[in-house]
């Protein structure tokens, strides 16, 4: 097996500074997501400003990471969870200050809660209270079903948040400049990959081998590439596959000593006269490169015209 990268597992101290900062930022896009929430009554609009903000979460808790340089997947996944509980407890702060800026006298936690979970939700409207609009009847969410709502809505956040922190650790990060890999360096495609390729990849033991995959000629040239025919055309059989394997370089951007290469299985299929499926599969991911064997994999970009990305 050809070792791939894994997270290291530390962190900079920085940390310990951008973690609180990016908590704040997280409750700042709590603050506008219940704002959203508050004023705009309508359920489908709802759903996505949840959305919205869960994924406003996962950016904040993946910039804190690259920041901080982590590189520890469990600290990642806590600081992101941190962050979002940061969002949903901003995100109630707010609607009990909306609720009870107007009300004389002081209102406990405790009365306002029991009055938003008795008070419940009519579907359309986020709060029976909203408008007078509706008749009297009871609502269509109250009780236990408010607070499965809340829950269903922290969990949703507080996990993009996790999922956000957790996807940028992921990211390989060279040691020895303290440094993210930055873009793809170059990438390319052996066309028309022999059926055994997949296999090969798998089972490749150095870079050579996992390199080692020839181009097999199409049995009756381009025209059987699956494709939708013009009109007038006559459609490739039902089940033509294309086969090839997309070859993809990452690396450090100070030096040439680290490296990542991921091999994708792209197959393209006539699914029907006007029909194609494509799909795609990571046969090997983040594999390590060094110098040497990054020189070779940009020898086989050279073969198999490897475009720079910029």
């Amino acid at each position: 097996m050809l070792p791939t990268y894994r997270p290291s597992g530390t962190f900079t101290m920085s940390f310990a500074t951008l973690l609180p900062a990016a908590a704040a930022l997280g409750g700042v896009l709590g603050f506008v997501y219940q704002l959203g929430i508050h004023y705009i009554a309508f359920v489908k609009i709802a759903v996505v400003l949840w959305i919205a903000c869960g994924f406003g979460a996962a950016g904040i808790a993946g910039l804190g990471m690259r920041l901080s340089k982590c590189r520890s997947a469990m600290i990642g996944a806590g600081a992101g969870a941190i962050i979002g509980l940061a969002a949903v407890a901003a995100g109630h702060v707010t609607e009990f200050w909306l609720k009870t800026k107007s009300v004389q006298g002081t209102v406990t936690v405790q009365e306002y809660v029991k009055a938003r979970v008795d008070g419940g939700w009519y579907i359309g409207r986020r709060s029976a209270s909203s408008s007078n609009s509706f008749p009297k009847k009871s609502p269509d969410i109250v009780g236990a079903g408010v607070w499965a709502v809340w829950g269903v809505e922290a969990v949703g956040i507080l996990a993009l948040g996790a999922w956000g922190a957790a996807r940028m650790v992921s990211r390989p990060y060279c040691e020895t400049c303290q440094q993210w890999a930055g873009k793809a360096i170059v990438a390319f495609a052996v066309p028309w990959a022999p059926a055994d390729a997949a296999d090969k990849i798998k089972q490749a033991a150095d870079i050579d081998s996992l390199l080692a995959i020839s181009s097999s000629p199409p049995p009756e040239g381009a025209a059987m590439l699956p494709r939708v025919p013009k009109k007038g055309e006559e459609a490739p059989p039902k089940g033509t596959e294309y086969r090839e394997m997309a070859y993809t370089l990452t690396g450090c951007p100070v030096c040439d000593d680290f490296g990542v290469l991921t091999v994708t299985l792209v197959t393209t299929k006539q699914a029907n006269k006007k029909q194609i499926v494509a799909s795609r599969k990571d046969l090997a991911v983040n594999v390590l490169i060094d110098r040497a064997a990054r020189e070779k994999v940009l020898a086989a970009a050279r073969v198999w015209g490897g475009v720079p990305v910029a």
